[in-house]
């Protein structure tokens, strides 16, 4: 995701040189703050968070992991200020709606009396309210490109699951028996809250009154969205909006 995120930025920071050298005019910008809103595409997947526990209720427990689940597609939409605070640098505070689909896929491997092994392969679909803020430090002339950098904190308003659990274990004869548990009996409700950094940019280009704003954005949350196991949320979104001048 890193590596992608970087590209992206790049095709969109690349073009300014070029505008640069076929534009000597100076446009000041009259407008200080502004305020727009935006919506678009919204991709998340899950990677490790920390160490799983090696033991449950005294048994030893050994985990295998899928930390390599292709990014799901989600959306996004929301609504944003930004204030002018240097020549070059303004700061922005928005909210925003975000649906998220996670893939979660795990074994575990209980070594208790039944030798018991839980085989889990289901999507975790979220719906949460982010809050970032951030510096925006701008470049270019009337068309304007910015890289922006932040922590964020994000609220989840609701959850559901699909997918199924198989639990696996050995009866006294040696036996297995397999019992396959719905999505509608997994628990793996997300933490209460959600704490990350951000990192993106993007350009304004302008337009007769509003202008038009197009974004890429990547993170990561600093806490585990998941527990038991452990999991920590990675996103890359790209968006579209309108600012409109204060």
């Amino acid at each position: 995701m890193r590596n992608t995120l970087i590209f992206i930025l790049a095709v969109l920071i690349c073009p300014v040189g070029i505008l640069a050298q076929g534009d000597e005019t100076i446009y000041v910008e009259a407008n200080t703050s502004s305020w727009g809103f935006f919506g678009g595409l919204n991709m998340s997947k899950l990677s490790e968070g920390k160490a799983n526990p090696t033991n449950e209720d005294g048994f030893n427990v050994t985990w295998d992991i899928d930390y390599g689940t292709k990014m799901k597609p989600g959306f996004i939409f929301g609504i944003f200020y930004e204030t002018k605070i240097a020549k070059a640098i303004s700061f922005q505070v928005e909210g925003s709606f975000v649906r998220n689909q996670q893939a979660v896929k795990y074994i575990q491997n209980i070594e208790n009396d039944a030798n018991t092994r839980r085989t889990a392969d289901y999507t975790l679909k979220t719906s949460s309210i982010k809050i970032p803020v951030f510096p925006k430090f701008k470049f270019g002339n009337r068309t304007k490109f910015w890289v922006l950098a932040g922590p964020y904190i994000s609220f989840p308003v609701s959850s559901s699951v699909s997918g199924t659990v198989t639990i696996q274990e050995e009866v006294a004869a040696g036996k297995p028996t397999t019992v396959v548990i719905s999505g509608n009996s997994i628990k793996s409700n997300p933490e209460k809250m959600e704490v990350g950094w951000t990192l993106g940019g993007g350009v304004k280009i302008p337009m007769k009154s509003d202008d038009l704003m197009i974004e890429v954005r990547g993170g990561r949350s600093f806490n585990d969205v998941l527990k038991s196991p452990n999991y920590k949320n990675n996103f890359l979104t790209f968006t579209i909006g309108i600012v409109k001048p204060i």
